[in-house]
């Protein structure tokens, strides 16, 4: 799976999470791809609110095996 659709993935589920499921809201992403995803993975993304920073959250995402396929992940959301 080329990286950018796991980002898309990715992506999709935090906004869904943490951003009211209004894409309008992303105002900036940043990540680093670790690791290739393969059909039939498993994927799941863990997120914590960086406390220092209003709007921030940092975030990876982890196959089956619990091995990050995206780390340093970076999310910051407009505010309301």
């Amino acid at each position: 799976l080329h990286g950018m659709c796991t980002l898309a993935f990715a992506q999709r589920s935090l906004l869904e999470h943490l951003g009211d499921n209004n894409p309008e809201r992303l105002s900036e992403i940043y990540v680093q791809f670790s690791r290739p995803v393969y059909l039939g993975d498993t994927l799941a993304c863990r997120s914590l609110k960086d406390i220092a920073k209003p709007n921030h959250y940092v975030f990876d995402v982890v196959n089956q095996h619990a091995k990050a396929v995206i780390k340093s992940g970076a999310l910051r959301l407009k505010s309301d």
